[in-house]
């Protein structure tokens, strides 16, 4: 990750740009990404700011990653678009999670998650 952030800096876009980094958890590994325990469910990811806001720390609430996509558009300004070249785009699936990034004390938009991985079914809740 430093390499990249190097390369950012010397490119002179490191003061404006917010860097996301999100990882996946193994390729079927006992308890893995294929399993319904926490373990499988849960992905860390750090979000770098350029000014540096929230830098060191470790927040535990639930979010998903459909949910970057409009998280991303929420922190660029951008609004979702509705249509591509004249023709209706499908609505996104997701919420921005950027109320959780922005305020310490909003609640997670997701506190319950259902499951289903190689013919188990799992329910999880947060808390």
């Amino acid at each position: 990750m430093q390499a990249r952030l190097a390369e950012l800096e010397q490119a002179g876009l490191l003061d404006n740009t917010i860097v996301i980094w999100a990882t996946d958890h193994g390729d079927g590994l006992p308890r893995g990404k294929r399993s319904i325990y926490d373990s499988g469910l849960h992905v860390p990811m750090i979000i770098r700011f350029p000014d540096g806001r929230q830098a060191g720390e470790a927040d535990d609430r639930m979010i998903s990653f459909v949910d970057l996509a409009p998280t991303i558009l929420d922190l660029c300004g951008v609004t979702k678009p509705t249509e591509r070249n004249g023709l209706a785009l499908k609505p996104y699936d997701g919420t921005s999670f950027v109320p959780v990034l922005t305020d310490p004390d909003a609640p997670s938009q997701h506190v319950e998650q259902y499951t289903e991985m190689v013919g188990h079914r799992g329910f999880y809740r947060d808390g």
